[in-house]
């Protein structure tokens, strides 16, 4: 959250705003609804500032504040610009970042090769070849709780760097896969169908960082949308559950409760830096939410909804490379 704080950092000048994409955005914005009379508006989205910078060290994330305060539109959409902007400026500097999406060499290998991306793509790209691409991600789904869109950059390089595809071919491979970000994104990588508009890797000249801010939704707008749908039934008819970096947020385990347990009968999921306790606690979370729904006569047990632990679960107290290179084999293992 130290972005989010720094993109929201008062400044001397006549608007009180030193990160310039915010302050146009806001600029913009105002100018549009309310013509040029938004000096007494600028003072709100001030006020706004100093408040969200006054309360995200009490806050978990960004994103549980950000529901907290749903009725105070000015807060609402000055902390979306900030995710967005910071979540912009980390792709720019992410090490599958390059120029241009479709220019040609290897990615930045140091940092590649640290990530959990290599074990994936190994057990992604294992009995392929170029002619079936279309079948890569046939037995993978990806629920995205991050607003970047670094897993699809990098599964796009790894279908054209590995199969030695062109760029169309590829790109067609992306989009049969099944990729949901929970709420929601920076914006979409590559076209569908040649008919959305899409935002560079990291931004760039002529992004409207207003309307970007406006693909990311919060606890409460993802709540009511088909998204939650699609997620649950995902989580429902999955037959192994990976959990890499997840924070185990109430509000995140909801939305993931399919409400009649999971087909799951394997969970693999990381506890970095996480107590014995904190772990027996998620434990009893994964068997509240995914659990098997026991089927017994007393009426108050079915009504309160009484579940069974039918899953293995593995815990990985390492990182998120660890969890996948430990459990490669059996992950392959479909």
């Amino acid at each position: 959250m130290t972005k989010i704080m720094q993109a929201l950092a008062p400044n001397r000048n006549a608007h009180g705003f030193g990160n310039e994409p915010i302050l146009q955005a806001l600029v913009a914005q105002m100018t549009r609804d309310h013509g040029h009379g938004w000096a007494a508006l600028m003072a709100r989205y001030r006020e706004a500032a100093k408040k969200i910078v006054t309360a995200l060290p009490y806050a978990r994330s960004i994103d549980t504040y950000l529901n907290s305060q749903q009725d105070d539109d000015h807060t609402v959409l000055l902390g979306k610009l900030a995710i967005t902007q910071a979540i912009l400026e980390a792709e720019r500097h992410s090490y599958l970042r390059r120029s241009n999406v479709d220019q040609a060499g290897a990615i930045d290998s140091k940092g590649l090769t640290a990530s959990w991306y290599i074990p994936l793509a190994r057990i992604l790209t294992s009995g392929h070849r170029a002619d079936d691409i279309d079948k890569l991600f046939d037995n993978v789904s990806f629920i995205v709780f991050n607003y970047d869109r670094c897993l699809e950059l990098f599964l796009y390089r790894m279908v054209v760097e590995y199969f030695a595809v062109d760029q169309a071919s590829a790109q067609q491979a992306i989009g049969r896969a099944t990729i949901v970000h929970a709420y929601g994104s920076v914006g979409d990588l590559f076209k569908r169908n040649g008919e959305n508009s899409t935002v560079p890797f990291g931004g760039g000249d002529g992004v409207d960082l207003e309307q970007v801010a406006l693909g990311i939704k919060t606890y409460t707008e993802s709540a009511d949308e088909g998204t939650t749908a699609a997620i649950r039934t995902l989580v429902r008819e999955a037959e192994t559950l990976v959990f890499l970096g997840f924070g185990f947020l109430a509000q995140n385990m909801d939305l993931l409760d399919p409400g009649e347990g999971s087909g799951a009968r394997r969970i693999f999921a990381t506890a970095y830096n996480i107590s014995n306790q904190d772990a027996a606690a998620i434990e009893h979370k994964m068997v509240q939410k995914f659990g098997e729904v026991e089927r017994v006569l007393r009426l108050q047990d079915l009504h309160q909804g009484k579940r069974r632990k039918h899953f293995d679960l593995t815990f990985e107290s390492g990182t998120c490379r660890n969890l996948m290179d430990n459990n490669i084999f059996s992950l392959a293992d479909q």
